[in-house]
């Protein structure tokens, strides 16, 4: 579990909204935009917003799509440790590249997955730096559009 418990809360699907607009746009919605999606969490969960985002980056290619949601959450040869941090990013870069190219129908899962998982790799020593800055940066968001019931457990970084 990541030191900073962003699932501590009644909705964590709101939370993962946030990781997955920001995935996707490099920037967090408006209050408008989050207060209609919480709508749509309201009446179909994750996979109503999956469906949003599937339309978003459906015409975009896969190599270009995994560098674009690698680069809008932070995660860059430059933010992750190991001992071949270049090596760790071209590995995960081309990875999701060639997935988003084989299976287009699945690229929503993908980018809903990927903002699960990152929040909770804080204490990895190739991915905590992403993580940590990651979850800053979620903070943030919080902070402007407003996530109810969300009372954090940690402080955060």
């Amino acid at each position: 579990m990541a030191d900073t418990d962003f699932f501590a809360l009644s909705r964590p699907d709101s939370l993962t909204y946030l990781g997955v607009y920001r995935a996707v746009y490099g920037t967090r919605p408006t209050t408008g935009t989050y207060s209609g999606a919480t709508s749509l969490l309201d009446g179909t969960g994750m996979g109503g917003v999956s469906g949003l985002i599937a339309g978003g980056v459906a015409a975009i290619d896969g190599a270009t799509l995994a560098r674009t949601v690698l680069a809008n959450i932070g995660v860059s040869a430059g933010t992750l440790g190991g001992s071949t941090p270049s090596v760790s990013y071209s590995l995960l870069e081309t990875a999701l590249g060639v997935f988003f190219s084989a299976f287009p129908n699945d690229r929503a899962q993908v980018i809903v997955n990927v903002a699960r998982i990152l929040p909770n790799l804080e204490g990895d020593g190739v991915f905590g730096n992403a993580a940590r800055a990651f979850n800053a940066t979620l903070a943030s968001d919080i902070g402007v559009v407003g996530v109810p019931d969300y009372v954090p457990t940690t402080p955060y970084y």
